[in-house]
């Protein structure tokens, strides 16, 4: 039998939980819900946790995601999450130990189809010189126009972006909810409408709108949950608390969200027109839009990728003296050319063994030299000092040798002896480790949605 309407909670699920959330769920059962999905996977960060295989605190991830689990269950319906980050296999991995304790402490048994994002490199090595290709996702001269076998062994992880489709096939075991690693934001929340046979311009608008939770309202906070109602043709998007609105200014935005075409919205087997979208407030604090279409393409999965570059120093200082501050870009070059010619470092090349970074927060730190308000003298100066070397113990000399000109070398209009800026931290060193870099970001082309991401029907707590 068909369906009018799909209702759905979103929340991101390494955010913290909000303290109100028991006030949401009671709002969200009042109203009726048919899924409870969560998005917590992204490159938001950097390549550093994707290289790593670390995230942040897991315990975040379990107090969060703990009511709204519980809620789905009590409820009936599914819960559909991404998690761990990255997404790779040691991330999920973590993360379904969490959710081991939280069904043995809550004695909730669940049985739970899980996916794992994480792609196996001689696999996907083989398939490309088996003749798969996979162009890069964007134009930069750090990734191969064409992934190369090379690029994939010289990644620590790669993980791919699955769509809806395997979240899909998991549902249909019967589940009471399905975990993934890396997944398309949006193709969590599409995949239970899509199962209930909602049409996939409507459904992906939807999931759009969903997948930050509260930063999609007004004013934005995605630590609290927002709640969509999905129409055949339409969509409208409410908030569960009373302290946000869904604006149309606000939807509309965050529909345009994250892409260079704020209409076109690019995935795995087509993109989302909202060329003809409107976008309407209604009673409640919501917003009801229409007119999205979905437009189909050949289906590709976008690959990630991270490979060490090395190994990483900081050190943090602040400058506040004015003649310093003058003559500090003349200061920072001549010490890149006195490490150059120096006996201990001359014989190495910076770009090929080492990189230095100088960021001047106050002064460009930010955009850099994007900074459109040029030309300005700071009073005050937070200097980041970053270097990259081969090895922990080249950064940590190259690093100490710069702390030691910035302290003590003479520039012109010096009025003290030395002591030229202020350390924040003892020792001034501070070894953060492996650095990393993206070095796959490729869409690689399948015949089927489903052959990276077969799943896995898991009983919690596990061993019961």
């Amino acid at each position: 039998m068909s369906r009018d309407d799909f209702r759905i909670l979103s929340f991101v699920n390494h955010i913290p939980v909000h303290p109100r959330v028991d006030e949401f769920l009671a709002e969200t059962a009042r109203r009726g819900v048919d899924a409870v999905c969560s998005q917590g996977t992204g490159m938001d960060f950097g390549p550093y946790m994707l290289g790593s295989g670390t995230q942040f605190t897991s315990e975040n991830f379990r107090e969060n995601v703990r009511p709204y689990m519980r809620f789905a269950k009590e409820q009936g319906v599914p819960f559909v999450f991404s998690v761990g980050i990255a997404g790779g296999r040691t991330q999920l991995d973590e993360c379904l130990d969490r959710v081991d304790e939280i069904t043995s402490e809550e004695d909730l048994p669940l049985r739970i189809a899980v996916i794992d994002g994480e792609v196996d490199r001689e696999m996907l090595a083989e398939r490309i010189r088996s003749g798969a290709k996979a162009p890069r996702a964007v134009e930069s001269p750090h990734l191969s126009e064409m992934l190369t076998p090379e690029d994939v062994e010289a990644s620590e992880h790669i993980v791919a972006q699955m769509g809806p489709e395997p979240i899909m096939a998991a549902l249909e075991a019967g589940v009471d909810g399905v975990i993934t690693g890396r997944a398309l934001d949006v193709g969590i929340y599409m995949a239970p409408p899509l199962a209930a046979g909602f049409p996939r311009g409507s459904t992906t608008h939807m999931a759009k709108v969903l997948e930050c939770a509260g930063l999609a309202l007004h004013p934005g906070d995605p630590s609290e949950p927002i709640y969509g109602v999905l129409e055949r043709d339409a969509i409208a998007v409410y908030p569960v608390s009373d302290t946000q609105a869904a604006t149309a200014r606000s939807i509309a935005s965050h529909s345009m969200y994250e892409r260079d075409n704020p209409f076109m919205e690019k995935n795995p087997g087509g993109y989302l027109d909202l060329t003809d979208a409107t976008y309407t407030e209604v009673p409640g604090s919501g917003v009801r839009s229409e007119g999205a279409i979905w437009v189909d393409t050949p289906y590709t999965i976008k690959l990630e990728g991270a490979r060490r570059e090395g190994y990483r120093t900081i050190a943090v200082f602040g400058v506040r003296e004015p003649a310093f501050i003058d003559c500090l870009d003349w200061f920072l070059d001549n010490i890149r050319s006195t490490i150059s010619g120096s006996p201990r470092f001359g014989h190495l090349d910076e770009g090929e063994h080492y990189q230095i970074t100088f960021d001047q927060y106050g002064r460009n730190g930010v955009l850099g030299p994007n900074e459109p308000l040029r030309g300005r003298t700071p009073h005050e100066i937070g200097l980041l000092v970053d270097v990259i070397a081969e090895t922990q113990e080249l950064a940590e000399n190259l690093a100490y040798f710069i702390c030691m000109e910035l302290w003590i070398k003479p520039y012109p209009n010096r009025q003290t002896s030395a002591g030229n800026l202020a350390t924040r931290f003892a020792p001034p060193t501070i070894n953060v480790g492996p650095a990393f870099s993206f070095n796959v970001w490729h869409l690689l082309e399948v015949e089927d949605p489903l052959e990276l991401f077969p799943y896995q029907v898991v009983d919690f707590p596990r061993g019961r």
